[in-house]
């Protein structure tokens, strides 16, 4: 992903190239600044590969700052753009470094294309050509609600965080009754609701709303409010998983149930989705209705199938009663633990830290692994689920 640095003194000039910017996945904005004054102290924090910079700039102008930054730092290309493109400013803007410049007024194409140049012409050190691969995002969802989603997102959360499987961040995108922050006892200051209003969206914003827990774990909470919600649209979901994406190796959505745009862009954003039930006939039906809405939607290649409170008994419907019924099969098995569970809420202590090798917080953590599920015996698929949790794995339940 090529990251850029924008410098302009006009805030309307900055807003529309960010927004062509953030239309293409394989570029990142990580800053934002006024002169080039700034343009050099933002560079020094972000370190771009890329410097979008305006000549015509109060305090130091593009061209000196060009000339700066390029004695700094030969891996950082920098583009000067203007609107008098006489032969000597031209002249200019090369003697000082710029790779290349663009006459103002010059559409995003354009734009995008000057930025894979150069990017492509400089040289980048050995430690720059070692790219964080992208994350992993895992969307935890339910067409039906009360299933527990949300335990079951935070949970997994912190189970990548305490196995120290790379950087993890929760993403509340529940954002008219998201309830995260309850579980993680962790009130937050500002929350999504904040961030859509920010002018400036780059990594340095985006650390100041992100809570840590104890355990590690990154948190970015939802909205105070249900109104609130309301100002998140899809793309301002989108930017924020294109932020995530660069910054952490996993990414956990808690999802909300209702099929909303926010909804559906952590579906369609998500390299794996989590879809949730429980064993009775309604979770049942809804998941049959979006598991139909996934496939349409061509997202059933990553689902996989979480069947929670699954040591019910005779009281809900077998699990392999569901997998005829759904039509797919069943990838993790959460046995119910209700006392557990709700002392975890009310405690401020989640499960896979309070009691890590209680059945429930191992099946929490069989998720952080591919499953391995298989055909076994009738009897054992009844009755292994209520022995212990985990993910059926040749023949048996696998407890790690």
């Amino acid at each position: 992903m090529i990251s850029v640095l924008i410098v302009d003194d006009n805030e309307e000039t900055r807003r529309s190239i960010r927004k062509t910017l953030q239309f293409d996945k394989g570029v990142i904005v990580v800053g934002e600044a006024i002169n080039g004054e700034d343009g050099i102290q933002k560079a020094a924090d972000a370190r771009p590969d890329v410097v979008v910079m305006d000549i015509e700039m109060p305090i130091l102008d593009g061209i000196q700052a060009c000339e700066v930054l390029g004695k700094k730092y030969s891996d950082m290309a920098v583009i000067l753009s203007t609107m008098e493109p006489t032969i000597g400013k031209l002249q200019q803007c090369l003697a000082a470094g710029a790779k290349e410049v663009l006459i103002k007024p010059y559409d995003g194409n354009e734009l995008l294309a000057a930025i894979r140049r150069v990017y492509d012409r400089t040289p980048h050190p050995e430690e720059k050509q070692v790219r964080k691969a992208p994350a992993e995002i895992i969307a935890v969802y339910s067409s039906k609600g009360g299933s527990g989603v949300s335990l079951i997102a935070t949970n997994l959360a912190l189970a990548y965080a305490v196995r120290k499987q790379g950087k993890t961040l929760l993403l509340d995108y529940d954002v008219h009754y998201g309830s995260d922050a309850l579980i993680l006892q962790m009130p937050p200051k500002r929350t999504l609701a904040e961030w859509a209003q920010e002018e400036v969206k780059d990594e340095n914003v985006f650390r100041e709303y992100v809570m840590t827990h104890r355990s590690g774990l990154d948190f970015l909470a939802a909205p105070f409010s249900p109104e609130q919600g309301d100002l998140i649209d899809a793309e301002e979901a989108r930017n924020i998983l294109k932020l995530a994406n660069s910054l952490y190796d996993h990414v956990v959505i808690d999802v909300p149930g209702k099929m909303t745009e926010v909804s559906l862009v952590a579906l369609e954003q998500s390299t794996k989705i989590l879809l949730v039930l429980s064993t009775d006939i309604l979770a049942v039906n809804n998941t049959r209705k979006a598991i139909n809405i996934l496939r349409e939607l061509r997202f059933l290649g990553k689902v996989q199938v979480v069947l929670n409170r699954a040591n019910v008994g005779r009281i809900g419907i077998q699990v392999q009663e569901i997998e005829e019924a759904l039509e797919v099969k069943v990838s993790y098995l959460v046995p119910s633990d209700g006392r557990l569970a709700v002392s975890s809420v009310n405690t401020g202590q989640p499960f896979v830290l309070q009691q890590p090798r209680a059945d429930i917080s191992q099946a929490i953590l069989a998720m952080t692994q591919s499953p391995q599920t298989a055909r076994v015996s009738r009897k054992e698929r009844l009755f292994a689920p209520v022995l212990r949790g985990g993910v059926m794995k040749q023949g048996s339940m696998e407890t790690r």
